[in-house]
């Protein structure tokens, strides 16, 4: 190949087009694109080229000139109306630049706006006449976008050929772009389009891996988007979330979807499929000026995209009352049998709280799971407990003989007789006879003896009775102020619509202005447990990252999110915009004798005596032992830069003077707690610390190699021996490390998954499978999967009942290990010998091991 670029055509701003020829004058590539900003190419003396210098010598070949500026207008107009869903104006700008040129890429943008406008057949006739993988200036984008518009026209085989072709095109071309020295982005962006035509062909394993397939590439926040997409709807959900998380920065939404998502994989959500797109507000606005229109109601609900909209509003914890209830109702009531089941989860689920499973069985009885009256069985608190959900009227009218009981009963409460009032009130109300006056008076008894939570109960019914009534409403914000929920007292406050005479006015302005500033004294307000446990999982993944057992400071900062940076750049008084200036300034700081004595002297006596502990043991600890003597960091969080963790590693991990991770010991990933080594010295003189004489190594701790799945073979008895080598995306086994494993032939694939991940230094603490394809694991002919083991609902069969013989009938055979469905460690497991055990080994055994640092 000459490599030289014969005819080319550029310009700032706007579209290239490249033809380059081999030595017997073949076409081999045109690269075409919109929002393509590229340099100019140079000749072999290193000179940029204009486009005036670039011309054909080939009278067959077409010479281009530089495209006018109105081409440039109506592309940009059309873009910008676009974006304005205004699908109609740019389909009319796209038009007038094609006819100005016959550009693909103008070609390629009128037919998705035709085809984002509904108008199917007219952009596929545009399109059609193409689609010839073979010409000049065939392009992914317009591959991509037929492989849609073949979807929506009935034809899902010509689809999948469409994409097959789009991805053909986009990966000969890439390196060509690569070896011109040109900019990619815009070819980047079609990554976007071929995974948007992998979902409408709902093929979600395809979608998965045609992300990670051009991982490299990605430029566009949709990528991540619509891979989390694909991994949630086929039950990937600790995946779908890790997808997201890569976002969170740009799409803030997402932050929401990543707690469904992980209430999804806890089993308090059902799962439910989710579409391609983002959720329509419209259709949420819709359903909130009409929550009684049945038709309107169900007709949305059963849209997994607003169920998942819906569900991220339901588990804030700012969300009103009435709007928790609002939703939880439609969600179950109109949400057919997904609903009724996430109303029963709500019941039987701990750790959610007792409003929640209160309007959770108010819905089941509107939809007719329970009747009326019905003991329903709940768990509050850990605690099996029943609940009725009753209809009830109360009277308003004035009735003379309750009115003098009522006197009766409030006279003795000013009195201090309570159980007097008590006895006279407390009847009606177990007798269902409601009536307001006696009822408000029974709530405040309550509040005397003590009993806010029964008070809040009567008020809350009150209110379901009767909405906006401002006497129920100052009452009810009262109870909520006295059981410390400052924000749903602040909430009944804002929701009064009605002038208040002079008392209530008083007692509403004395409730408000206390639970302000409760607020503003940053008291903490109870979060829902369900928030808490999905932040508790964000900072989890970050103890998985890797940690050296000599970490120095900025090997741990590292490993900070963001948001525990900012909080830690707080307390030090730091002002840094850039990540990589606050890791700098933090490190220097901290090493600073007389900062690090004044970071100390804000530790309890807690933190204290851990970092001591640690100091003692030469400056790090087994994850396990730490929390078996100081607790461990459960309800601690993720956003540090809110509020400060509690438990006393978490608050020294934000002060950056002790760094959670992964250490490798023993051959095993093991969690770690590490002082910073620059920290250690310093720290034993603040603390007066001196060394303490190494202790025996503990072998149940994890990370001592134990006896799991050890035993000695039969003389005659077969053992196959693998070589494991862990890989890439790629497959690549060239310098990777690997194992030569010896396991008995008569052991299942489930035992050999656990040799290998403890020849590897695993801990087995996720899921697992084999795949027959080594590069794209989704599109597996074969597989082995432990899903299948632990009931869910499979394609491939589980590892407990396969034998290692069966999976492995030939010598050379390679399948793929895929182990933790979330982070993807990747192993090729190959047959490469089958011969009788050795006389006393003991198996599995590791025959041969390479580690590259060593």
């Amino acid at each position: 190949m000459s490599g030289r670029a014969e005819t080319v055509r550029f310009r700032k701003g706007g579209f290239k087009v490249i033809y380059e020829k081999d030595l017997t004058n073949r076409l081999i590539v045109c690269l075409t694109g919109p929002w393509l900003f590229c340099l100019p190419p140079k000749s072999r003396e290193g000179k940029k080229l204009s486009g005036a210098e670039i011309s054909s010598k080939d009278p067959q070949k077409e010479t281009f000139s530089l495209s006018s500026s109105k081409f440039l207008e109506m592309m940009e107009r059309g873009k910008t109306l676009a974006l304005k869903k205004d699908y109609r104006g740019a389909a009319k700008a796209f038009s007038e630049a094609l006819q100005l040129e016959n550009d693909i890429s103008a070609l390629n943008n009128l037919a998705n706006a035709f085809f984002l406008n509904g108008e199917i057949d007219r952009a596929w006739a545009l399109i059609e006449p193409r689609l010839d993988p073979a010409a000049f200036d065939a392009n992914p984008y317009t591959f991509a976008l037929a492989a849609q518009l073949s979807v929506h026209l009935g034809r899902p085989e010509a689809a999948r050929e469409q994409l097959k072709e789009a991805a053909a095109i986009f990966e000969q071309k890439i390196p060509l772009l690569d070896r011109l020295g040109l900019v990619k982005e815009a070819w980047y962006e079609y990554t976007v389009q071929m995974m948007r035509a992998a979902a409408a062909l709902q093929d979600h394993r395809l979608v998965l891996d045609l992300y990670r397939r051009w991982e490299k590439y990605h430029v566009n926040w949709e990528n991540p988007f619509l891979a989390g997409i694909a991994a949630f709807n086929i039950g990937r959900f600790s995946r779908a979330s890790s997808l997201w998380e890569r976002i969170s920065h740009v799409a803030k939404f997402v932050v929401m979807m990543q707690q469904v998502a992980f209430l999804v994989d806890r089993g308090l959500i059902p799962p439910f499929p989710l579409e391609y797109e983002l959720f329509d507000p419209e259709r949420l606005m819709e359903l909130a000026r009409e929550p009684e229109n049945e038709a309107v109601q169900s007709r949305y609900l059963t849209r997994g995209n607003v169920r998942m909209a819906l569900l991220s509003y339901l588990f804030s914890p700012d969300l009103p009352e009435d709007q928790v209830k609002g939703i939880l109702r439609s969600l179950i009531k109109f949400g057919e049998d997904w609903g009724k089941e996430f109303g029963l989860n709500l019941l039987e689920a701990g750790g959610v709280p007792r409003e929640l499973k209160y309007f959770a069985a108010l819905a089941l009885v509107e939809r007719g799971v329970y009747e009326a009256g019905q003991p329903i069985p709940v768990v509050i608190d850990g605690r099996e407990e029943q609940i009725k959900i009753q209809e009830f009227k109360i009277a308003l009218e004035p009735d003379p003989e309750l009115d003098r009981l009522n006197k009766r009963a409030v006279t003795f409460r000013d009195r201090g007789k309570i159980d007097e009032a008590l006895a006279l009130v407390e009847p009606l109300y177990e007798q269902g006879r409601y009536y307001l006056p006696t009822m408000i008076t029974l709530a405040n008894l309550y509040r005397w003896k003590n009993k806010p939570e029964l008070a809040r109960e009567i008020f809350e019914l009150l209110e379901q009775a009767l909405p906006g009534a401002p006497v129920v409403l100052i009452n009810l914000a009262g109870v909520n102020l006295e059981l410390h929920e400052y924000r749903a007292a602040l909430d009944c406050l804002d929701r009064i619509d009605a002038e208040l005479n002079r008392e209530m006015e008083e007692k509403a302005r004395i409730i408000r202005n206390l639970a302000e500033r409760r607020l503003s004294l940053n008291e903490p307000y109870k979060k829902h447990a369900a928030t808490i446990a999905f932040e508790d999982t964000l900072r989890e993944e970050i103890e998985k990252k890797k940690i050296p057992l000599q970490a120095t400071l900025k090997r741990g900062l590292q490993n900070m999110p963001n948001e525990w940076l900012l909080n830690l750049s707080d307390h030090l008084d730091l002002d840094c915009r850039q990540r990589r200036d606050r890791e700098d300034q933090i490190a220097a700081r901290l090493v600073n004798q007389k900062v690090l004595a004044g970071v100390i002297e804000e530790l309890g006596q807690e933190e204290t005596e851990l970092l001591r502990y640690l100091l003692q043991q030469g400056g790090w600890a087994r994850l396990n032992a730490v929390t078996r003597k100081f607790g461990r960091m459960a309800g601690d969080g993720f956003y540090w830069d809110e509020e400060d963790p509690v438990s006393p590693l978490g608050f020294l991990w934000s002060r950056a003077l002790v760094f959670v991770g992964r250490a490798v010991i023993d051959n095993r990933n093991t969690k770690v707690a590490v002082v910073p080594i620059e920290l250690r010295e310093k720290l034993m003189k603040l603390l007066n610390v001196s060394l303490a004489a190494p202790a025996r190594k503990d072998k149940s701790e994890p990370g001592a190699r134990g006896a799991r799945d050890f035993a000695p073979a039969e003389a005659d008895k077969e053992v196959l021996s693998f070589r494991v080598t862990m890989t890439d995306y790629s497959g690549k086994v060239r310098g990777y490390p690997f194992r030569t494993l010896a396991v008995p032939a008569n052991f299942t694939l489930y035992r050999l998954a656990r040799a290998i991940l403890d020849a590897f230094g695993f801990d087995d603490d996720h899921a697992f499978g084999f795949y027959d394809n080594i590069k794209h694991w989704t599109l597996s002919r074969e597989g082995y999967e432990l899903f299948a083991d632990i009931g869910k609902k499979q394609s491939f069969p589980g590892l407990k009942k396969t034998g290692v013989a069966k999976a492995f009938p030939v010598l050379k055979k390679k399948m793929l290990f895929l182990y933790d469905y979330g982070d993807e460690w990747r192993f090729i497991v190959q047959l490469k010998r089958i011969e009788k055990a050795r006389p006393g080994q003991t198996y599995p055994a590791v025959l041969e091991q390479f580690d590259p640092e060593d």
